[in-house]
């Protein structure tokens, strides 16, 4: 299916059930996008992500529909950070279809002119910077010889433990805060 396609799909959808009854702005319809972006973060932050969560589960993988029929969506998708995202695309799509965009000439265009061009005009010395040393503002926070004896037992923890299994205490968090944090920024 075409994006053009997509984009008719999604603004019929949204029309049929009731979203365009009402008049809405461009900016009110992208802060909706905003909306379905802060979902995703929001879901990342707890860790949803459904190929995370169920390693391996996908028995509708070439039939979505079915998995809305079985009420697996429910149990398996909502509210993960890939539904958040298809529902921003989905809001994007049906933007495109009431400003009647045509999303694939559109897209390959930007596409050509992104392969095509020098290094992006928004990369300025600050965030070259920031790419080339990102290990910068760690070093501010490692361990010195000042430093509390719990506070260094803490960044013993954050240093030897790998970073998809490390857990830190509200405790820890607020020594680190007031012992390390606010003494170097």
């Amino acid at each position: 299916m075409s994006l053009n396609e997509l984009r008719d799909k999604a603004y019929k959808i949204a029309q049929e059930h009731g979203f365009h009854k009402r008049s809405c702005s461009l900016p009110e319809r992208l802060m909706l996008v905003v909306t379905e972006l802060s979902e995703a973060t929001e879901a990342d932050r707890n860790d949803k992500w459904e190929n995370r969560l169920l390693s391996g589960w996908r028995p509708y993988e070439n039939n979505p529909e079915a998995a809305i029929k079985n009420d697996d969506y429910e149990t398996h998708v909502k509210g993960t950070v890939e539904e958040e995202i298809a529902e921003a695309i989905i809001r994007l799509l049906d933007i495109a279809g009431v400003y009647n965009i045509d999303l694939d000439w559109h897209i390959q265009a930007k596409m050509a002119y992104n392969e095509n061009r020098e290094l992006s005009k928004h990369m300025n010395e600050k965030y070259e910077r920031d790419f080339a040393e990102p290990e910068a503002d760690i070093k501010k926070l490692l361990p010195d010889k000042n430093m509390p004896e719990a506070a260094q037992k803490i960044f013993d923890k954050i240093f030897n433990t790998p970073l998809e299994s490390l857990v830190l205490t509200a405790a820890e968090v607020e020594i680190l805060k007031k012992e390390v944090i606010s003494e170097r920024f």
